[in-house]
C-alpha cells in the first residue's frame, strides 16, 4: 500500500463575469444602504426642525380656537350679567305673583316646575325650585326675570352652546335645553348649592369672582358627562346667581380627541392636576367621578407630562419629554385655567424618515438591478466571451493541439493578450517539438546506460564474488596458521567486498524502478518466517553490541500476498539499519491486522520530536482482497529528527551527513524501500 498521496488540484469554476458582478454589487449596494441612512438621518433632522415649527403655529392656533368657546361664554356672561343687574333694578319691589302662578305649579314631589299646560321646552326654560324654599316677592321677581332672560338669550346662543341657565343658591336653576328636560328630570330632593357647578363659583371656591370650568363630572340629571363655565353674580357683596353654560362630553371630545393631527393625541387638564380628556383615560375619569388626579394615578407617563407643563418657561410652547420620546406642544386656556396639549410621539418623524429611506432603497435597488442586467452582457461580450475562448485554447494546448488563432483585432489588453497567447503558442509547439527530440535521445542514451550499467554489475559481481570467496576461504582454511592482524585483513576484504556487492545491487535496482522495469513477483508468503529469516542473517552484525532482536510478528498471521524477495530486501534494508544505528536495547519486527479504513485516517510518521529511522520507513501495509496487514519494524536507536523525515527518503541523503563516515551506507536504502512499498 503506497504511503503517500498525490494532491488533487479541482478544476476552477464560476466565472469572471459572475464574480465581477457579484463584487461590484455588493459595493454598490453597501453604497446605496449607506446613502439610505445618511439620507434618513438628514431627513430625521429636517423633519424635526420642519415638525417643532409646524407644531408650535398649529398649537397656537388650537390654543385660540379651543380658548374661543371659554372666552365666548365669558363675553356671554358679561352681556348676561349686565342686562340682569338692569331687569332688576328695573323690576324694583313690585311682585309678579299672578304671572309667577300662571307659569308655574308645585308637582306632587314638593318641587317647583313648569306648568305642562302650554309650556314648549323648544322656546321656553325649565324651572326648577326647590320644595323647602319659601317664596317671597324678591324671589319671585328674581326667577321671573331669569326666566325672561334665558328665554331671549338662549335660542340665540344654541349656535355655540347646548344651553344656558341661571342658577340661585336657594336651589332654583332656570335652564334653556331644548334636547333634555331637565327640569322635569330633576328629583324633589336635589339640592343645586352641593353641585359642583353651583360651588365652583361661591366665594370659598372663586375669591376672584371670574368665570371658571369645573371638570368633567356626571350630571345626574342630564344623564350626561358635562364640563361647566360658570360665572357668578354678586350684588352688594351677596351672590344672587351663577350664570352657566354646559358643554357636553360628547361636543368636548370631538373637539379635543377627534380633531388631532395624525398620529398625535390630544389630552387636557387643569392647572391643580384633575385630568379633563384624555383618549385613554375616559373610563377611569368616569369611574371616579370626574375627579381623576394626575399626580395621584399612580401614572409615570401622565405625571411627566403634568410636570413638563408646568415647569415650562415663560414663553416656551413646545417642550421635548427625552423619557417616552415625544415632543408636547401645550396651549394655556386661562380663562378656565385649562392645559391643552398636544402630545406628538417621535416615532412619527422616524416612521416619515424611513418611508422616505425605504423609497430611497427601493429605487436604488432597481437601479442596481438594472445596471447589474446591462453590465451582465456588456461584461459577457467584452470580456466572458474573449476569455471563453482563451481558456478553450488552453484546453486546446492542454491536449496537444497547437493550432491557435485567436482574435487579435482588438485594441485592448484582451487584444494584446490573444496576441501573446498566439505567439505563446507557437513557441510552445516549437519547444515541444525540441523536447520531444531531446526526450527521444535522452531514452536512446537511458536505454544504452541501463544496458551498461546491466552489463558491468555483472562484470564487478562475478570478480567480487570470487575476491570475497577466496577471502572467506582462507579465513575458514587459515585457522591457526596466520596471523591476527592478516586474519583481519582478509576480514576486511570481505565486508568491503560485500559492501561494494550490496552497493552495485542497489544502483541496479534503483535503476530499474526508476525506469519502472522492475516487475514483482506476487505469491502467499509467510510473513514471521521471511523475519525469521531476515533477523537469523543479520545477528552477525550485532557484534559486540547488547542488543536483542525480536520477532514480535503473531503466530497466528498465516499467509499474505507479497514478492518475496523484495519484502525480504525491505526487511533487511530496514533491520539491517536498525541494528546499524542502535547500540543497545532490542530491534523488533511486529505486525497486525488493521481496518482499511481507520489505516488511512490514522497513519502519520511518529508521535514524538525523534522517532527511530527504521520506524518511519517501515510503516508498510500489505492490503489483500478482505484485510489490511501492517508492518513494523522499531528500534531504540539514535532516531531521527522530525525535520529529516522527509529528507531521508532521497535518494543518496541521510538524515546527517557525518552518518556515512561514522555508520557507513550509501543513502539509497530508504530510497529503494519506499518505492518498492
Amino acid at each position: 500500500m503506497v504511503l503517500f498521496k498525490a494532491k488533487f488540484i479541482p478544476k476552477p469554476k464560476g466565472s469572471i463575469t459572475r464574480a465581477t458582478l457579484l463584487k461590484m454589487a455588493v459595493r454598490i449596494a453597501l453604497v446605496i444602504i449607506g446613502s439610505t441612512g445618511l439620507s434618513y438621518l438628514h431627513l430625521i433632522s429636517i423633519l424635526e426642525n420642519q415638525t417643532l415649527r409646524q407644531l408650535e403655529k398649529y398649537i397656537v392656533e388650537r390654543g385660540q380656537r379651543e380658548s374661543n368657546i371659554f372666552a365666548l361664554a365669558q363675553d356671554n356672561h358679561a352681556l348676561l350679567d349686565q342686562e340682569l343687574r338692569r331687569r332688576l333694578d328695573e323690576a324694583k319691589d313690585r311682585d309678579p305673583q299672578a304671572e309667577f302662578e300662571r307659569l308655574f305649579v308645585r308637582s306632587p314631589d314638593g318641587a317647583i316646575r313648569n306648568r305642562p299646560e302650554g309650556f314648549d321646552r323648544s322656546h321656553q326654560p325649565g324651572v326648577y325650585i326647590g320644595k323647602d324654599l319659601k317664596l317671597n316677592p324678591e324671589i319671585r321677581r328674581r326667577i321671573l326675570t331669569f326666566y325672561d332672560l334665558v328665554m331671549s338669550y338662549g335660542l340665540s346662543w344654541r349656535s355655540r352652546f347646548q344651553n344656558t341657565y341661571i342658577n340661585m343658591p336657594e336651589n332654583v336653576v332656570v335652564m334653556y335645553w331644548p334636547e333634555v328636560p331637565w327640569a322635569e328630570n330633576a328629583t324633589g330632593d336635589l339640592y343645586i348649592p352641593d353641585e359642583e357647578y353651583f360651588w365652583i363659583a361661591d366665594q370659598k371656591h372663586n375669591p376672584a369672582r371670574k368665570t371658571v370650568c369645573t371638570g368633567l363630572y356626571y350630571d345626574k340629571v342630564a344623564r350626561n358627562w358635562i364640563v361647566s363655565c360658570e360665572t357668578p353674580v354678586d350684588i352688594v357683596g351677596k351672590q344672587i346667581a351663577t350664570l352657566g353654560h354646559d358643554i357636553v362630553l360628547n361636543e368636548l371630545l370631538d373637539r379635543t380627541l377627534q380633531d388631532r393631527l395624525a398620529g398625535t393625541y390630544n389630552i387636557i387638564f387643569r392647572a391643580d392636576g384633575r385630568l379633563i380628556a384624555h383618549p385613554d383615560k375616559m373610563a377611569q375619569i368616569k369611574d371616579k367621578n370626574g375627579k381623576f388626579d394626575i399626580l395621584q394615578s399612580g401614572d409615570a407617563h401622565l405625571t411627566r407630562i403634568f410636570q413638563l407643563v408646568k415647569n415650562l418657561e415663560p414663553g416656551q410652547v413646545v417642550v421635548e419629554n427625552t423619557k417616552d420620546k415625544e415632543y408636547l406642544a401645550v396651549a394655556k386656556l386661562n380663562e378656565p385655567d385649562w392645559y391643552f396639549v398636544t402630545v406628538f410621539p417621535k416615532s412619527i418623524l422616524a416612521g416619515l424618515a424611513f418611508d422616505n429611506a425605504r423609497f430611497v432603497l427601493i429605487l436604488g435597488g432597481i437601479s442596481l438591478l438594472v445596471e447589474i442586467v446591462v453590465l451582465f452582457f456588456v461584461l459577457r461580450r467584452q470580456v466572458a466571451t474573449p476569455l471563453k475562448e482563451l481558456m478553450v485554447a488552453t484546453e486546446q494546448i492542454a491536449a496537444g493541439d497547437f493550432n491557435i488563432h485567436l482574435d487579435t483585432t482588438r485594441q485592448d489588453e484582451l487584444g494584446r493578450l490573444a496576441h501573446s497567447f498566439n505567439a505563446m503558442a507557437n513557441e510552445v509547439y516549437a519547444r515541444e517539438a525540441r523536447l520531444k527530440q531531446a526526450q527521444e535521445a535522452l531514452q536512446r542514451t537511458d536505454k544504452l546506460k541501463d544496458e551498461f550499467l546491466a552489463n558491468t554489475s555483472h562484470e564487478l559481481r562475478t570478480p567480487l564474488h570470487g575476491i570475497i570467496g577466496i577471502a572467506e576461504s582462507l579465513i575458514e582454511g587459515a585457522t591457526g596458521k596466520l596471523s591476527p592482524a592478516t586474519v583481519f585483513n582478509l576480514t576486511m576484504i570481505v565486508t568491503s567486498g560485500r559492501r561494494l556487492a550490496n552497493l552495485v545491487n542497489d544502483i541496479l535496482d534503483f535503476s530499474k524502478l526508476r525506469h519502472h522495469t522492475l516487475q514483482l513477483q506476487l505469491k502467499p508468503v509467510a510473513l514471521r518466517e521471511i523475519a525469521d529469516v531476515v533477523l537469523t542473517l543479520n545477528k552477525p552484525l550485532v557484534g559486540q553490541k547488547k542488543l536483542q532482536l525480536i520477532n514480535a510478528i503473531p503466530s497466528d498471521l498465516l499467509l499474505v500476498s507479497a514478492d518475496e524477495n523484495r519484502l525480504q530486501q525491505i526487511f533487511q534494508n530496514l533491520i539491517s539499519n536498525a541494528i546499524k544505528f542502535t547500540d543497545s536495547g532490542c530491534v523488533q519486527v511486529s505486525a497486525q491486522l488493521i481496518d482499511s479504513e481507520r489505516e488511512r485516517e490514522t497513519r502519520r510518521w511518529g508521535n514524538g520530536d525523534d522517532v527511530s529511522a527504521s520506524n518511519v520507513a517501515a510503516q508498510i501495509a500489505i492490503q489483500n482482497l478482505k484485510s489490511t496487514i501492517q508492518i513494523t519494524v522499531s528500534d531504540t536507536g539514535i532516531g531521527i529528527s522530525k525535520n529529516k523525515l522527509d529528507q531521508i527518503f532521497e535518494s543518496f541523503e541521510q538524515a546527517d551527513g557525518s552518518t556515512a563516515r561514522i555508520y557507513g551506507g550509501t543513502g539509497l536504502g530508504l530510497a529503494i524501500a519506499k518505492q518498492l512499498v
